[in-house]
Formats: structure tokens, C-alpha cells, sequence
């Protein structure tokens, strides 16, 4: 039996009527050619971007790592000056201690010396004043010295005017028992004599002894 074709429908005979028709550009030689040029440039220029990026990634890295080193040289140039400066830090420190230590000592040693300058002052003021009196008293004792000298001095005339009046007195009565008035008479003068000069010498003792009270 033969096979009876099949008629579509009214609607589906005015839709293929209406269709576009169909081009094949795979099929066409110089399509596929621009296709692969296409294809080659679109690798070249992922391989160009790509380049350009691993460079700017190198470059990059090169740079950060060029920065870092830079700071990191500046970080530890920066340590040594601070590590330098507390060294001179320390050191001032140490001067300044050294110095206020002996600022201390000084003024320790200053007022000891005062303290001592201060007694020495007043051994100085003591021993000036014994010195005073001492040479007061010795000043005295010269003093009553010369005056008992001269106490002595009178006394010894003293002594020799009353020799001098006994003697006379014996005289001037042996005269006048013997009727020898006129010798009796330079025996009374001689007594009057001695007797003024007894008073005399007497006023003088008296005063000097006054001097030694």
C-alpha cells in the first residue's frame, strides 16, 4: 500500500510561508575565517592583559617591597636615634645625679665647716676674753707690783728716818743732860726734820695702799 502523504493544517501552511528562511554561516568558508581571526585576537588580548597585569603586579610588588624596605630602614634608623637618645638620656642622668650627689656633699661639708668655724669662733671669743683677763689680772699684778714696790721703797725710808730719829733723840738727850744746848738744839732740828719727812713718807704709804684695795 502507499503511504498517503500527510497535509497540515491551514494555520500551520501560512506559518512556514511566513517564515524567515534559514542562512547557514558555519557552512560559508570566509565567516569561519573571521571567526578564528576573531577568536586568535580576543587570546592575544587576554594574553596583552594578562601580561600587562602580572607586570603591574611585579612592578607593584617591587614597589611595596621597595616602601617597606624604605620604612623599615627609616623604623630602625629612628630606633638607633631613640636608642642613641636614651643612652645620652641615661647618661645626663646620671651626670645629674652624680652632680646633685655631690651638691649634697658640698652643702654637708659646707655646714659642717660653718658648725665648725662657729666653735671655733667661740673657743676664738673664749680664749680672747681669758686672754682679757689674764692680761687684765697680770696688768693688775704689775700693777700691785709696782705699787708694793714703792710701799716697800717708803717703808725702807721709813725705817731709816726713825733710825735716824733715835739716834738723834739720844743725842739731843745726852747733850742736854751734858749742857750741850747748842748741839741739844741741832739734835731738836734734826728731829723736827724727821718727823716731817715721817709724815710725808706716812701720806704716801697710805695712799698707795689705798690704790691696792
Amino acid at each position: 500500500t502507499s503511504e498517503i502523504p500527510r497535509v497540515p493544517p491551514p494555520a500551520q501552511r501560512r506559518e512556514r510561508e511566513h517564515r524567515t528562511p534559514y542562512y547557514d554561516y558555519d557552512s560559508q568558508p570566509y565567516v569561519s575565517q573571521v571567526k578564528v581571526s576573531s577568536s586568535k585576537a580576543q587570546v592575544w588580548l587576554l594574553a596583552a592583559l594578562s601580561f600587562v597585569l602580572f607586570l603591574t603586579l611585579v612592578l607593584g610588588a617591587f614597589f611595596t617591597m621597595t616602601v617597606v624596605n624604605d620604612r623599615n630602614n627609616q623604623i630602625a634608623d629612628l630606633e638607633d636615634d631613640a636608642a642613641a637618645l636614651i643612652g645620652e638620656k641615661q647618661a645626663l642622668t646620671g651626670q645629674v645625679t652624680t652632680i646633685t650627689t655631690e651638691r649634697d656633699d658640698a652643702r654637708t661639708a659646707i655646714t659642717d665647716l660653718e658648725g665648725d668655724v662657729g666653735e671655733l669662733e667661740r673657743q676664738l671669743s673664749q680664749a680672747r676674753g681669758d686672754a682679757s683677763r689674764e692680761q687684765g689680772r697680770a696688768n693688775s699684778a704689775e700693777a700691785v707690783g709696782g705699787v708694793l714696790a714703792q710701799v716697800i721703797l717708803i717703808d725702807d725710808q721709813i725705817h731709816q728716818q726713825f733710825a735716824i730719829l733715835v739716834t738723834t733723840v739720844d743725842s739731843m738727850y745726852t747733850n742736854f743732860v751734858n749742857r750741850y744746848y747748842s748741839a741739844a738744839a741741832r739734835d731738836m732740828d734734826t728731829v723736827t726734820a724727821a718727823f716731817g719727812d715721817l709724815d710725808r713718807l706716812f701720806v704716801q704709804r697710805d695712799t698707795l695702799m689705798g690704790q691696792l684695795q
